[in-house]
């Protein structure tokens, strides 16, 4: 998140690659919807990218992502706008301290570029059904 914070455009990549998945996979086990898993996905990496500057490691990366992802399913849940942040043209600086808005557009168009390039088709991104004769609660331990 450091590298993030500093502006590493190659490190943000690296990080929703590495964490996609799981995003999608946890926002769709919430919400029940593929293509608003697919929103909130996008959403929340955003998010993230906003808070670089700001992030403080008192857990684990993984453990304040998926609070993230769970507070944006429930406000979606709530029938709420999952979408309450300013947008990216608000003219507030960014995790650099003060990029304009124009390049910050640029960026969330990259971010979506990256998220729609390794998502998952809906098949491929389903949960498995556990084996038979395991719970599903025995099966998602071993998820990431």
């Amino acid at each position: 998140m450091a590298r993030v914070a500093a502006g590493d455009r190659d490190a943000f990549a690296a990080l929703i690659e590495r964490h996609r998945e799981y995003v999608h996979k946890l926002a769709y086990r919430f919400v029940g919807r593929w293509d608003v898993a697919d929103d909130l996905t996008q959403d929340a990496f955003l998010r993230v990218y906003r808070a670089a500057a700001t992030y403080e490691p008192t857990a684990a990366f993984s453990t304040w992502l998926y609070r993230l992802v769970l507070n944006l399913c429930r406000d979606w849940r709530k029938g709420q706008s999952y979408r309450k942040h300013a947008p990216l043209s608000d003219g507030l600086p960014g995790p650099d301290g003060g990029a304009d808005a124009v390049e910050r557009q640029e960026l969330a168009v990259e971010v979506a570029k990256a998220h729609w390039k390794y998502s998952l088709s809906p098949s491929q991104a389903r949960p498995k059904k556990p084996a038979r004769g395991t719970s599903a609660r025995a099966t998602s331990a071993c998820s990431p």
